[in-house]
């Protein structure tokens, strides 16, 4: 996995702003992911459940409006 930070925000030794390295055996990388488990990542973006995301467009129904009824 190669990365590049950000120019005064890299976290790396000496502000190096490129490194390279295998993801699960690199134990910076790893210190710098936060990791979700089961409900936290719910929590965390502000959003609980229910509601009508996720589902595209076409789930509403037909507007019936207030007409005189059927003819």
């Amino acid at each position: 996995m190669a990365i590049e930070f950000k120019a005064g925000e890299s976290p790396l030794e000496g502000g190096k702003t490129k490194y390279t390295s295998c993801f699960p055996s690199d134990e910076v990388l790893q210190g710098l992911v936060r990791v979700h488990h089961g409900s936290e990542q719910l929590k965390a973006s502000g959003r609980g459940r229910g509601g009508r995301g996720g589902r595209g467009r076409g789930r509403g129904g037909r507007g019936r409006g207030k007409g005189r009824g059927r003819r």
